[in-house]
């Protein structure tokens, strides 16, 4: 029995279980929405337990729970050429088919409205449309939602711009480095100095944030002296304050993130050092090189082949070691899918193929279908990066919503068994690859 009174009226629930139909008395208030019902408590802890199919009186309801992010492509072209992406090939030409600026804001309506945490703004690279992508930011935190955005560094090369970024930019902005060895880092990416205005972007950055936390910020953006920085939060002296934008702010995080590869891990110890204590960045994340992006062709995919990792137990103890020496909190779990992934590679003998691999991870590591809306730059809603299950067109006010709960249950199911590389990928992996903190809850 679960009894939890939030109301005065009692429903009851049936819970599939397996082939057994379990009765469940729950107190609920009235709740005029099927969101506001499996977002209760009662809900919510049927599907911790593994209790996904909720019938109520009304009719079966399959409950995952509200989205928790939404990666929104803004644009398909990129200004580096790395060797793991293949959008710098690709252009913004058909841009009269884009997504309009007025469905994009519905389309943040209603994720906010279906409770919805947090909006990834993804490209390409974001930042090469600069006006809208501070603006998409402003809209995103005017409804209370999170934003966070990875971007190359190469359109941060001033301190205003940084200023700009860690005032009215993204919650958690990230910077793409894949090496403290410029020429490394220059060859993944593909272009030359692309290293040093990566590099330059995060200390430009962290110089901003350090004067941002000096001088004190509102939470609307703005220095004034009635306002403190406390704990990363804007904090009124007087305990009150006439701004009415958004919520009070933390200050963003600012990571540097990594793909690891053959070429980059066995000095990954430098690296960390590089990156949290020369740099100053908060995190250097860990992002593990899948088969290259956008490549789905019969001559193969060189550098997934070449970068894939040889000796995953080496990696482990690579990550071990720098996650005793920095303190890191890595997740032993994840780590452990990490040394399954490269192994299942080897095995499998077909990384040359990329995409068109035949084979698989030996288990699945994926759970992007509980929790991720990718929104390409045409409004197809998807639940992950890959078209192999399909989406569907967001056109007007309730598709998303469609998509989420209506759409996307018979995907899920089949999802649940999925093994492509992909998997490993730090935006849909299950596993984190640390453990969060106390002070970060």
């Amino acid at each position: 029995m679960l009894n939890h009174v939030l109301g005065e009226d009692e429903t009851r629930l049936a819970v599939l279980s397996g082939e057994r139909l379990l009765q469940v008395d729950i107190q609920v208030m009235i709740l005029p929405t099927f969101n506001q019902l499996v977002a209760t408590p009662e809900v919510k802890l049927l599907h911790e337990h593994g209790h996904d199919n909720i019938y109520h009186p009304d009719g079966k309801l399959n409950v995952r729970g509200p989205p928790t992010f939404l990666f929104m492509q803004t644009n398909k072209r990129c200004n580096l050429r790395c060797g793991h992406c293949t959008f710098w090939k690709l252009d913004d030409d058909d841009r009269a088919r884009y997504l309009s600026w007025d469905m994009k804001m519905e389309i943040l309506d209603e994720f906010k409205e279906i409770g919805g945490q947090t909006l990834v703004t993804c490209g390409g690279e974001p930042m090469l449309d600069v006006d809208d992508y501070f603006r998409l930011c402003t809209e995103a935190k005017a409804r209370g939602l999170k934003m966070f955005s990875v971007v190359n560094g190469t359109k941060i090369k001033t301190i205003e711009r940084a200023e700009r970024m860690v005032s009215g930019g993204p919650t958690e902005i990230t910077v793409s480095v894949d090496s403290h060895v410029e020429k490394i880092h220059d060859r993944v990416r593909g272009v030359r100095g692309s290293f040093k205005m990566a590099v330059s972007a995060l200390r430009l950055m962290i110089e901003a944030r350090r004067k941002m936390l000096a001088v004190g910020l509102c939470k609307c953006g703005q220095s004034h002296e009635s306002h403190l920085v406390v704990n990363g939060y804007c904090v009124p002296k007087d305990g009150s304050c006439r701004c009415q934008s958004y919520s009070s702010r933390a200050v963003p995080k600012i990571y540097a993130m990594t793909i690891v590869c053959e070429r980059n891990y066995r000095d990954l110890d430098r690296f960390y050092d590089f990156v949290l204590n020369d740099i100053g960045a908060d995190k250097l994340k860990l992002n593990i090189m899948q088969p290259t992006f956008g490549q789905v062709t019969p001559s193969g995919d060189e550098f997934f082949e070449t970068e894939q990792v040889k000796d995953p137990e080496n990696l482990a103890k690579v990550i071990n070691e720098c996650n005793d020496k920095y303190k890191l909190g890595i997740n032993g779990e994840w780590l452990r899918q990490v040394k399954m992934y490269f192994s299942s590679i080897a095995a499998g003998k077909t990384a040359k193929l990329g995409w068109l691999s035949p084979n698989g991870t030996d288990e699945p590591i994926c759970n992007t279908y509980d929790r991720n809306i990718m929104l390409d730059v045409y409004g197809k809603a998807q639940l992950c990066f890959a078209d192999d299950y399909g989406g569907m067109n967001v056109e007007k006010p309730g598709d998303l919503r469609k998509f989420w709960y209506e759409f996307s249950p018979p995907i899920r199911d089949k999802m649940l068994t999925c093994t492509r590389y992909c998997g490993i990928s730090h935006s849909v992996r299950r596993e984190s690859a640390t453990i969060r903190r106390p002070s970060e809850s």
